[in-house]
């Protein structure tokens, strides 16, 4: 799996999209999955031939609890109003672990635990930001998930 893993520079990004809270009994991807669509639908926000995004972001108290915040989102462009629905959360530019997710969506947390734990240590990184996202590349229809999903993990040399 690492052989497809780079790193690569992005941001600062800012996203625009819907957040909700998880916890260890309960994944919040699914329903912020469904309220982005619905939100997006209502403000005549187009995903098609874009890149949508998944993003994870770990409190302080996530190992102990597993407790994090999860947001369907997409970059904003210029000139693009705030929906009164959606939130904005800005990453800064940063150097990024990317590792594209085999087998698609089953594929993103085996992606994920590949970073953490075997490509970022090895490669004499650590995390550089509390949070992390799903890319999904390209997407063609609402009611389908891209063929092409990746993981990015902020790093930064340890």
């Amino acid at each position: 799996m690492s052989e497809e893993t780079r790193v690569e520079t992005c941001g600062p990004i800012e996203f625009i999209g819907v957040a909700l809270y998880g916890d260890p009994k309960s994944d919040p991807s699914d329903g912020a999955w469904s309220l982005f669509g619905e939100v997006a639908d209502e403000a005549s926000i187009s995903r098609v031939g874009k890149d949508i995004y998944g993003l994870r972001i770990y409190p302080p108290e996530f190992p102990g609890k597993l407790e994090w915040s999860y947001m369907a989102c997409l970059p904003r462009e210029p000139e693009m109003d705030l929906p009164i629905r959606m939130v904005a959360k800005t990453l800064p530019g940063c150097k990024y672990a990317v590792q594209r997710a085999a087998g698609g969506v089953m594929g993103i947390d085996d992606a994920i635990m590949n970073l953490y734990q075997d490509y970022i240590p090895n490669n004499g990184l650590q995390v550089a930001m509390p949070v992390d996202f799903e890319k999904y590349c390209n997407v063609t229809d609402h009611e389908k998930v891209p063929d092409v999903i990746e993981v990015w993990v902020p790093v930064k040399h340890a």
